[in-house]
């Protein structure tokens, strides 16, 4: 009776010490394999975030991209007109209104992006001099050097496209360029950070 008692409780034991041994190896597993997806998401993100300034700052500055070695580039289109541009676009387009308050929308996000990242920023630096940390102190000057720049120039492009529809001008000759916006436009840079709230201004038709 006594080997018959034991027996089973020895299988028992030896089990509960296989789950104890497998579980965590399963948990780790899953661990890793969660891991490798996020870090995957995460380069993908940083390689549209990238595209996104490379495109953004190209688009304001007038910087031309290279061609890689042995392609060429398309040809530099036509300096159309505004009028011209929008009845060259198809009948699904968005209308003047709904694309102004597109580029509204983009402005106000790039805004709010410099918002919280000017946050985190200086709540790192405060926590960098309470400590003190050198690790934290820097990163928040990193952040908050890298990020308002990257969100400004964001700004900025929506806002030259804004003011592009509200003037109707696009071309050289109609003198819609980044050049003459900053021009006419005193304190442009003030009016590149304002969110557009509340004004209860129009849309122009």
């Amino acid at each position: 009776m006594m080997d018959g008692d034991t027996r089973p409780s020895r299988v028992r034991a030896v089990g509960r010490g296989l789950l104890r041994v497998l579980l965590p190896l399963h948990a780790m597993r899953q661990t890793a394999h969660l891991a490798k997806q996020e870090a995957q998401r995460t380069r993908e993100n940083v390689v549209v975030l990238r595209k996104l300034a490379s495109q953004a700052q190209r688009a304001v500055t007038g910087i031309k991209e290279q061609p890689a070695k042995g392609q060429t580039l398309p040809a530099e289109p036509e300096d159309v007109s505004f009028a011209q541009a929008m009845a060259q676009r198809g009948p699904d387009a968005m209308s003047i209104p709904e694309l102004r308050r597109s580029f509204v929308a983009r402005k106000r996000m790039a805004l709010a992006m410099a918002a919280v990242f000017a946050l985190a920023a200086l709540m790192q630096i405060a926590w960098g001099l309470v400590k003190p940390s050198v690790g934290a102190l820097f990163f928040g000057l990193l952040c908050l050097a890298s990020s308002q720049p990257l969100c400004f120039v964001l700004a900025l492009s929506a806002h030259f496209r804004i003011w592009q529809l509200d003037n109707r001008r696009l071309s050289r000759a109609e003198k819609g360029g980044l050049a003459d916006f900053r021009r006419e436009v005193p304190r442009w840079w003030l009016a590149v950070l304002d969110p557009e709230f509340g004004r209860g201004r129009k849309d122009r038709s």
